[in-house]
This record gives C-alpha cells, sequence and structure tokens, in this order.
C-alpha cells in the first residue's frame, strides 16, 4: 500500500515535472501585460510602521513608456508631490527649483516586469536582474535557470540561480504554471515583492495585478491599485512628459524619499 501511494506520488510528480523552453514562457508572460492599450492606474502606497502613505496616478504605455505623479500629505498636514518620467532608459523628475533631471533607472525598479510587450526586450531586463544568465541558449537556460517550485500552493516556473557564491540569496522570479503570471520576485538587494489580486479585462486577454507587497527593512509596503483604466495608446502619449516648471515637492518622511529613490 505505501509502496503504491509512493509511486502515484512520484508519477504525479513527474508529469508536472516538465519545464519548456525560456522562450516559450516569456512568450506566454508577455501575451496578457496589455497588447496594445494602455494604462492609466491609481494607487495607494502605504508604508505601515511609518503610518505614511502616497498617492499615485501611472500612465503606462509599455515598460519604457511610462509615467507617475505622486502626492501625498506630511504628518504636519502640509502637501507634497513630484512626478517621474520613464522614457528611453531614463528617469526624468524636476528638481525642488524646478528644473528637469535626468537619472539612471534605479535597479531595483521593478515596475517594467509587469508591462513588457515584447518577450526579448523582457529577456534583456531579466538579464540585467540577474535572472537568467548571459547565454543565447534556451536549453541551457531551461536547464540551469529554471526550475519548478511551489508558490502558495500552485506550481510556478523559479528564475534564477539556485544557489549563490555568497551568503545572500540569488535574486529569482516566480511565475504561476498555468497563468504564466508573475508571482514574486526577490532582487539581489534581497527585496521581495509579491503580486496577487489579478483583475482580467478585455475578456481575460490581459491581466493586472491589484495589489503588490514590498517587504523591505523589515516592514511592509502595500501597493493598491484603486483604479485601473484601459485606454488607447494615443491617449497616454499626451501625459507623457514633464510639465515645465513644476517644482518637486518632497515628502518629510525620510523612507518615503528612500521608497521612491530605490523603487521607483
Amino acid at each position: 500500500m505505501i509502496q503504491s501511494l509512493l509511486f502515484i506520488l512520484c508519477l504525479g510528480f513527474s508529469a508536472n515535472a516538465y519545464v519548456p523552453k525560456l522562450s516559450t514562457v516569456l512568450g506566454k508572460m508577455v501575451s496578457t501585460t496589455g497588447g496594445t492599450k494602455g494604462f492609466i492606474l491609481k494607487r495607494t502606497v502605504t508604508l505601515k510602521d511609518d503610518n505614511a502613505v502616497a498617492n499615485e496616478t501611472w500612465y503606462i504605455g509599455h515598460a519604457d513608456s511610462m509615467k507617475v505623479d505622486v502626492d501625498g500629505t506630511n504628518a504636519d498636514g502640509t502637501p507634497w508631490k513630484f512626478e517621474i518620467l520613464y522614457k528611453g532608459g531614463k528617469r526624468m523628475t524636476t528638481s525642488v527649483e524646478g528644473k528637469i533631471q535626468s537619472f539612471p533607472l534605479s535597479p531595483e525598479f521593478y515596475e517594467p516586469l509587469l508591462h513588457y510587450r515584447s518577450s526579448r526586450a523582457l529577456q534583456g531586463r531579466l538579464l540585467a536582474m540577474q535572472l537568467i544568465p548571459n547565454n543565447n541558449s534556451s536549453e541551457s537556460v531551461s536547464s540551469v535557470f529554471m526550475n519548478l517550485d511551489r508558490y502558495k500552493g500552485a506550481v510556478a516556473y523559479v528564475l534564477g540561480a539556485q544557489d549563490s557564491k555568497n551568503t545572500l540569496q540569488p535574486p529569482r522570479l516566480w511565475v504561476e504554471q498555468d497563468s504564466f503570471l508573475i508571482r514574486k520576485l526577490r532582487m539581489g538587494s534581497q527585496i521581495e515583492v509579491e503580486f496577487d489580486a489579478f483583475k482580467e479585462f478585455e475578456e481575460g486577454k490581459i491581466k493586472e495585478a491589484e495589489l503588490q507587497t514590498l517587504f523591505w527593512k523589515s516592514s511592509t509596503v502595500i501597493i493598491q491599485n484603486t483604479s485601473t483604466q484601459l485606454v488607447e495608446p494615443k491617449k497616454i502619449e499626451s501625459f507623457l512628459k514633464i510639465q515645465k516648471e513644476a517644482k518637486a515637492v518632497l515628502p518629510q518622511n525620510t523612507n518615503l524619499k528612500e521608497f521612491y529613490s530605490r523603487f521607483r
């Protein structure tokens, strides 16, 4: 009886142990990220331990064309706000004097992972985040950097090295097997983000994570969508620019400043 049970369990595992080529997984991942549609997303960002809240409005054409307007209220009741434009691989914003500044993207800026429309572009991003090796062989990537694991009870493909050369855990990405949705990310900095409460649009052709939970500094940041609107790309284009002479007013909360510096 025990031997029969073990045989059945092993058989079940073997049936689910197939790992497809990386190109197949990437193609499935980008198939539900928007197609030709753009997004206007409204979100709240809550730093639980600080009791600090920020309001965000995202204008997203695709992974390399987006903008976020941010505002909030300090503990003393004074308002703050600023804007960040992501375009052409750069991060642009205004200073407190109203001058436009341009910076490289933060290596911890993970939002584009949810909005790639091209599997080749997504592959380049995964390579930059050290989630796949610099190797053109799909077979090699599948066998070494992509394996099966479980995430919250569901089978998931895990992209990333199995072992680390130091005491830190290697960066990894958990992609749900059945839906090909990103469910969890661990960056090289050890920051982890979970993606939940996916909402379907266009009869299931587009899926958007309505909830993100970021674990940082032994604390938790809750990022919740409050409104999700699909629009034509031309409508997004009109928002993808920095307002002239719009002076940035930064929040007084130190952790909020660091959050936007690192993750946005």
